[in-house]
């Protein structure tokens, strides 16, 4: 696990996922978005969110409060929070617009799960210039804790490939 703060403190960690459960994960996305089409009638972006199959193969690697420690900002929430979890399928060329992260999102937590090859998540600091790519390789995970105007990423896809990825996101209880 490695924690890096440039442009912004986020965590990138290899081999997230135990073996198994990364086999599965990879195994469940391809079938689920075989099911559903994707690609084959024009789509080329395509979520699908937990089931309990899903949450089966998750049962113990859901995003947890743990990671919190090493965050000195982040947005507030409570013991109400959720925790959102996607899968993406994206066919390129695709290419996400740059954002900050959703208000809801107190964290967030992507992992790539395939193919071998493909485009990672590209960070930009404050006044939105490029800094760094977190290379694409599966079952790597990045996580962060958006903060508006501050932590502005985006993603993309290119011609001729196609890239998923699992997405967990802790969202914010009613902090009212």
């Amino acid at each position: 696990m490695e924690v890096l703060k440039e442009p912004w403190t986020h965590i990138v960690i290899d081999d997230y996922y135990p073996d198994d459960v990364f086999k599965k994960l990879l195994k469940y996305s391809k079938r689920k978005l075989k099911e559903n089409k994707f690609g084959t009638d024009g789509r080329f972006r395509m979520r699908f969110e937990r089931d309990p199959e899903l949450d089966e193969i998750l049962s113990s690697h859901i995003l947890s409060e743990k990671y919190f420690k090493y965050f000195e900002n982040h947005r507030e929430y409570n013991q109400d929070f959720s925790v959102y979890t996607e899968i993406s399928g994206i066919i390129g060329p695709y290419r996400y617009k740059i954002h900050s992260e959703a208000p809801n999102k107190v964290m967030s937590l992507v992992v790539y799960l395939g193919p071998e090859r493909g485009r990672g998540t590209r960070l930009y600091d404050k006044d939105k210039n490029f800094v760094k790519e977190i290379e694409w390789k599966p079952n790597r995970a990045f996580i962060f804790c958006g903060q508006d105007d501050v932590t502005w990423h985006d993603y993309l896809c290119d011609k001729g490939y196609f890239r998923i990825t699992i997405n967990q996101f802790i969202e914010r209880g009613d902090c009212a």
